[in-house]
């Protein structure tokens, strides 16, 4: 998964184009931990080679989801890093300063959120509070909910969760789109096809 917003805006309708820290249009769903940082985005996936037991991708799979699932045990033969049964739930084990650690897999999400919202921050000179969540179509309630809390842990309200093609994930920080941009023409028609399919 991948944090896809064209366009971030705070409360006050300021908005930037949902670009990553490093001026990519994505923000990779990769968080990376190693003996003296965690990195997020862009400079975690490229630490997938040389630190593959401590960098997570694809939680989102995981999300919502016990770790009996069939889905869940057929996930964790790709992943490099470590999930373990914690009372029926799926937790990532990573090593992080020293120390293993065990995190949801929304919490994995939300810091993905977090940096997300820093980074739109930093463009916008605004604190960024209301989300909108997009999740692919296979997601099911108790999914949608887990999405949510993930917001709340990164200190963001999901305004709502949108059910979009696999293929669109994205987070859209609240609407309107004020902005001169060429694409916010395209975006408004999204914001109205999204807004129909709000849950």
């Amino acid at each position: 998964m991948s944090f896809d917003g064209l366009h971030l805006c705070s409360d006050t309708g300021c908005c930037m184009p949902g670009i990553s820290d490093q001026g990519n249009r994505t923000t990779p769903s990769y968080v990376s931990v190693s003996d003296t940082e965690r990195l997020i985005g862009d400079a975690a996936k490229n630490q997938v080679a040389m630190n593959p037991h401590n960098t997570v991708f694809d939680a989102k799979r995981l999300i919502g989801r016990k770790f009996d699932d069939a889905e869940v045990q057929s996930d964790i033969k790709h992943f490099p890093f470590t999930i373990l049964n914690q009372g029926g739930k799926a937790m990532i084990q990573v090593k992080f300063k020293g120390e293993k650690k065990t995190f949801l897999p929304e919490e994995i999400s939300s810091m993905v959120l977090l940096k997300m919202k820093e980074t739109a921050k930093s463009y916008l000179g605004q604190t960024i509070t209301n989300t909108v969540v997009t999740v692919p179509a296979y997601f099911n309630n108790s999914q949608h909910q887990v999405m949510k809390d993930a917001g709340v842990i990164s200190g963001m309200h999901i305004a709502g969760v949108a059910v979009l093609p696999p293929l669109s994930d994205s987070l859209l920080l609240k609407p309107p789109f004020h902005t001169t941009a060429p694409q916010s023409i395209a975006l408004r028609q999204d914001e109205q096809r999204w807004k129909k399919q709000m849950i």
